[in-house]
């Protein structure tokens, strides 16, 4: 459901919070981390950096770096950075016209999934992420309706 742009911008962001705050980390350590191609990494970064989402200084000691506390920072703000708000507002089937008025036969079973995924990326942050092994310990509330 997420682009592959926006899943690489998100192991960035991480990557970016586990790195700290305190130095722009060069966009080809990023790349070789994380096997990111790094000309489609440069293209999602400077995307974030106009959304300031990230700082980005060029030259030797260049790089990028977290614009905001990674604890303010959450999934949902990254999605919608990166791929818009399709992902918490477009029909799941992809259907023209489909809305409360025209349904689509999925219509009020991803209307439920949708609020719950808004819910929880809002909830979630990029620092959480950073700190989760492979378990982000959501709350009881991600999964709730």
């Amino acid at each position: 459901m997420m682009s592959k742009r926006c899943t690489y911008g998100i192991q960035s962001l991480v990557y970016l919070s586990r790195e700290g705050r305190d130095r722009f980390v060069p966009v080809h350590e990023i790349s070789e981390a994380l096997s990111i191609p790094g000309s489609f990494l440069s293209k999602i970064l400077a995307e974030l950096a106009s959304q300031h989402v990230v700082d980005s200084r060029k030259g030797p000691q260049g790089g990028v770096m977290l614009h905001a506390d990674p604890e303010q920072l959450t999934l949902h703000d990254v999605v919608v950075a990166i791929d818009g708000p399709g992902l918490f507002e477009a029909c799941v089937l992809g259907m023209p016209g489909c809305s409360q008025e025209a349904p689509c036969p999925l219509h009020a079973h991803w209307n439920e999934t949708r609020a719950c995924l808004r819910r929880g990326f809002a909830q979630l942050s990029i620092a959480r992420l950073a700190m989760a092994d492979g378990d982000a310990n959501l709350p009881a509330s991600f999964f709730a309706p």
